[in-house]
Formats: C-alpha cells, structure tokens, sequence
C-alpha cells in the first residue's frame, strides 16, 4: 500500500477499504522473495520483480491523482518523481493494476 508520506493510516479500517479480512506488515523474506527489496526499501515500482503477481499494489486515492509521486526505485538510495496516473499507468503495464481507495486515516476518526 502507498500512501502519502504525511498519511496516519487507520490500520483497524483499511481492510474493509480495500476488501480484506485482515492485513499485515510483509515479512522481510517475503519482500525479498516476492518483490526484490527490503524492508525501508518498499515501493509500488517493486511490483514489476513480481512475475507471477502474487502480490496486489494498493494506492491511496490522493497518490494515483497526485500531480507528483516520489517513490523509491527499488532501494532507498534514491527517489524517483512521476505522477500519480504515470505511477498507475506503470503498474497496469506490469500486469499489476493497483487497487486505488481512499485509504483511511487515523485523523478520520477524530473530530
């Protein structure tokens, strides 16, 4: 999932937003494994490691229509800015269109 660096995601809400029983933080084999990266080193772009599309790529509503994404490309050395629709565009040509929700917030439910 990607979310906006500010974001405080509400992690009790996000699986009924994205159709989820449950859900959890990957493991650091698993990210190795699955996407070719490691933890602190995860981005959507990693999707494209991901041959047999195991792995679903969940976006926040405001990265896919964000005039700008900065996302790391495959380690954290570096960042790499596009937009949000490039972003999208990416994924589906990878054979891994993401799931794009608004992804609650933990701010939601103050108020």
């Amino acid at each position: 999932m990607t979310v906006e660096a500010h974001a405080r995601v509400d992690l009790k809400a996000l699986p009924a937003a994205i159709g989820a029983k449950k859900v959890s933080f990957g493991k650091a084999e698993d990210m190795e494994r699955l996407l070719g990266v490691t933890p602190g080193a995860v981005t959507p772009l990693a999707a494209i490691n991901d041959a047999d599309g195991i792995v679903s790529v969940v976006l926040d509503a405001a990265v896919a229509g964000a005039s700008r994404a900065n996302v790391h490309p495959l380690h954290n050395r570096a960042t790499l800015g596009m937009t949000g629709a490039d972003l999208v565009t990416a994924l589906t040509a990878w054979g891994h269109r993401p799931l794009v929700v608004s992804v609650p917030s933990s701010a939601d439910q103050q108020g």
